[in-house]
Parts: C-alpha cells; structure tokens; sequence
C-alpha cells in the first residue's frame, strides 16, 4: 500500500507540473465553456 501511495504521490506530482508548464506557456484556454489545450 505504500509503494502505490509513493507512486501516486508521484504520478500526480509530475502531471501537476505539466499542466502548469502548459498554462505558464498559454497552451490552454477557454473556448465556449471547454478547456482547450494545444500541446
């Protein structure tokens, strides 16, 4: 149970980080109520 706590700590570290870089470089947006992200 702690390796999976330890990998999703993980996983969800590295996805936060994404997302953000990806806003910080205006790759998302909205657009008609949707989230549009262009990667």
């Amino acid at each position: 149970a702690a390796d999976m706590m330890s990998a999703g700590s993980e996983v969800e570290t590295s996805v936060l980080a994404k997302a953000l870089k990806l806003v910080f470089d205006d790759r998302v947006f909205v657009y008609n109520n949707k989230t549009v992200v262009i990667e």
